[in-house]
């Protein structure tokens, strides 16, 4: 059977709207599932950092760095 111009057409354009929309979600997933774990990566490395940053001076006590870990912890 021939279906006409028109039918081929539509179908066409149907299928070329949907591949298109379907990589636009596609980017736009990875793009914000990347950029939630790259937020994520740097909030867990700012933790690290101000936590080393605490626990570095020599000055205070072991029970004051102990007490410091334990205010960042909560």
């Amino acid at each position: 059977m021939n279906s006409s111009i028109t039918k081929r057409w539509v179908r066409g354009s149907l299928f070329f709207t949907l591949a298109v929309v379907l990589v636009a979600e596609g980017l736009f997933l990875y793009f914000t599932i990347s950029t939630y774990y790259k937020d994520a990566r740097q909030a867990i490395s700012n933790q690290f950092t101000s936590l080393r940053d605490q626990m570095t001076p020599a000055s205070s006590s072991a029970e004051e760095r102990r007490q410091k870990l334990l205010q960042t912890v909560e």
